[in-house]
């Protein structure tokens, strides 16, 4: 999120979008406002997009690991800076979608770990 930040501050058109956000939209064609959205259109309209928490892979159908796939295409064809973010690990993406998903990924991603405890889950110890 720093990084959308910092690009925002420099004008940059930057969009973030949960995993089961752009999924619900694509099925749908409609946002939570139920404002009409094409998310491709969307992609290609921003300068920076970021795909926050792909760990949401509970619907095991194709339509899912081929909207990621075709997601990633786009971004790669219009040289489209794309941020993926999840807790899963990298063994998990091939199990979770595809192995052609997971190669692609490979072949077009920098993957940076980021190690440390989860802020969150400090957060919410006092919660429990």
């Amino acid at each position: 999120m720093n990084i959308i930040k910092e690009a925002c501050k420099l004008h940059y058109n930057a969009k973030v979008r949960e995993f089961c956000e752009i999924v619900k939209i694509a099925q749908t064609g409609f946002d939570m406002d139920n404002n009409s959205i094409d998310i491709m259109q969307e992609l290609t309209n921003s300068d920076i997009y970021c795909i926050e928490n792909i760990d949401w892979v509970y619907q095991k159908s194709d339509f899912v690991p081929l909207l990621f796939d075709n997601i990633i295409s786009m971004a790669s064809k219009y040289s489209i800076p794309l941020i993926i973010t999840t807790n899963m690990k990298i063994k998990d993406i091939n199990k979770n979608f595809n192995e052609h998903v997971y190669s692609v990924l490979h072949e077009l991603c920098n993957i940076y770990e980021v190690p440390g405890i989860d802020v969150r889950m400090q957060k919410n110890r006092n919660f429990i």
